[in-house]
């Protein structure tokens, strides 16, 4: 989800002007570039940035990447993509993976989820009610999707400590639905980490990108790591995308999307030095920029600018993942919303299958490009910029 669902904007590459778009690569990349003194935990870091309800894309460039002999030590996600995490790490076997993900087990929990709020409203509505607030708005009641709090049929009930490890991202909001309605009180949210304790070394202590970026924002400046939690719990937290699905409740707390901090580059070259990132097609669209800037107080499509002007890391194309992802269609400005996911489980077999050769492919295609140097983007279809 890209937010979390999808990359691509109804206005296609048709990109607005953003004038500080240079400051903020500024401020991030030197924020990013200072290794830590006590040296990096792991070699190879991966980030699959958001991707929707697409969650074997996950799989298949984790494995696209060991078979091209780049082995990701550590797998950061966001939004959707954590959900393909979730997998991955309780099937750390690519072939168990990748069966797990079509099984009818997997296929009845993502079908679980149920279009609620366009019978009783329009979706319009819900936005128009986002944009005029002036305090805390409702991000618990007045979502078009509900996903049950519990997703629980993966099996590993912690992070695992083999080969690959995981760190799965979201905010979680330091307030609750008795604030809602609260005239002048702004949200507030902290980013958060979930992984094993092992990773979580390289991560304590990390200042919030987002904050540094847009000090105006609702994000504190320090960030949380979590250890503890069942992955697939981290998971239900990264994918809860305001006004799009319910917040996920943790031991009392309140969880939202890892869209907060959609693409974690400079967490990724915390941890690792070696750095493969999927990269964008396009920026969000206005109805997305709207939701993300209402909620956090930033505007998604600058950060996506700053983070696509790393040149130290190397790029997985992700240009057209939405042709592959289960997101629901149309979306946001209609007044019917409907769930594409595939109804027949040899219809979502084959569209899980389609998900994993997506990120095989795509993967490989980066990795075989940028076998040693970096900053190589001949092979991107589509090039996010400023123009």
């Amino acid at each position: 989800m890209t937010h979390c669902v999808s990359w691509p904007s109804p206005e296609g590459m048709n990109f607005r002007k953003y004038s500080f778009y240079f400051l903020l690569l500024v401020l991030s990349l030197s924020s990013s570039s200072v290794s830590w003194a006590r040296g990096k935990l792991y070699k190879r870091a991966l980030v699959v940035a958001g991707g929707g309800i697409s969650p074997a894309v996950v799989l298949g460039m984790i494995d696209g990447a060991r078979a091209q002999g780049w082995n990701p030590d550590v797998v950061l996600t966001t939004c959707g993509s954590s959900v393909g995490a979730a997998i991955a790490n309780a099937y750390p076997n690519g072939f168990d993976s990748l069966r797990f993900a079509q099984s009818d087990i997997f296929h009845r929990l993502l079908d679980n989820i149920e279009i609620v709020t366009p019978k009783l409203r329009g979706v319009k509505d819900i936005l128009d009610d986002l944009e005029t607030s002036n305090g805390i708005p409702d991000l618990f009641d007045s979502t078009i999707l509900q996903m049950p709090n519990r997703l629980r049929s993966m099996g590993a009930s912690r992070f695992n400590q083999g080969s690959t490890r995981f760190v799965m991202l979201a905010a979680r909001a330091n307030f609750g639905p008795r604030d809602v309605g609260a005239e002048g009180k702004r949200p507030s949210y902290t980013q958060v980490y979930f992984t094993d304790s092992y990773t979580a070394q390289g991560l304590r202590g990390m200042k919030s990108t987002i904050r540094r970026l847009f000090p105006n924002s609702y994000l504190r400046y320090n960030t949380e790591v979590i250890t503890g939690v069942h992955p697939e719990d981290a998971a239900r937290a990264s994918v809860s995308d305001p006004v799009l699905l319910n917040p996920a409740l943790i031991d009392g707390s309140y969880y939202f999307t890892g869209a907060v901090n959609l693409i974690p580059i400079e967490e990724a070259q915390a941890l690792a030095d070696d750095v493969v990132v999927t990269y964008p097609g396009t920026l969000f669209s206005k109805e997305k920029e709207l939701v993300i800037e209402k909620s956090f107080g930033f505007n998604p499509s600058q950060r996506v600018l700053s983070a696509v002007q790393h040149t130290n890391v190397k790029w997985v194309d992700a240009t057209g993942i939405d042709k592959v992802s289960f997101d629901p269609e149309p979306f946001y400005l209609t007044m019917r919303i409907r769930n594409d996911i595939p109804k027949s489980p040899e219809g979502f077999a084959r569209g899980i299958l389609k998900q994993y050769n997506f990120g095989y492919s795509r993967v490989q295609e980066g990795l075989k490009l940028q076998t040693s140097s970096k900053n190589v983007r001949s092979h991107l279809r589509k090039i996010v910029d400023a123009k």
